[in-house]
């Protein structure tokens, strides 16, 4: 009996922490990363989940055309750019964040209609502007579009 709830504690101790390993992967996630589920969650037409990965002041509305009315989007590429030794981040995006990170995009889109709010059917390549607020905060995409 004791050695069943002696087996019985030990494997709930090791389920917490287990569960508390998962936890700290969102801190690990790379600028890269954040567009590339940002993609996924568009390509699924699911503006609440991309608003998560963008800070408020730039989020969209649920309806947004370029969003409702996407019928195929296609990430061709997504990679981290490297930044130019010394370069700072513009403070007129957003003021002193932690950390900055710039993640180039090639992607294709198709609209019912032809068209959205702000894209039409076609090619883009664009770069996104991401920062980190803190050490342990998630990157979140400012911008994009920029240059």
């Amino acid at each position: 009996m004791r050695k069943r709830i002696f087996l019985a504690g030990l494997t709930l101790c090791v389920l917490a922490a287990l569960a508390g390993c998962g936890s700290g992967q969102e801190a690990d996630k790379t600028a890269e990363m954040t567009v590339r589920e940002y993609f996924a969650y568009w390509a699924n037409q699911d503006a609440v989940s991309m608003n998560r990965l963008v800070i408020e002041e730039q989020q969209m509305e649920e309806d947004d055309p370029d969003v409702t009315l996407a019928v195929s989007l296609t990430l061709n590429s997504c990679q981290e750019a490297e930044r130019e030794t010394g370069e700072e981040w513009d403070q007129e995006l957003y003021p002193d964040p932690y950390d900055f990170a710039y993640v180039d995009v090639d992607f294709d889109i198709a609209f019912e209609g032809g068209e959205g709010s702000g894209y039409s059917d076609g090619n883009y390549q664009t770069r996104f502007y991401l920062i980190k607020e803190t050490k342990h905060s998630e990157w979140k995409i400012v911008t994009w579009g920029l240059g």
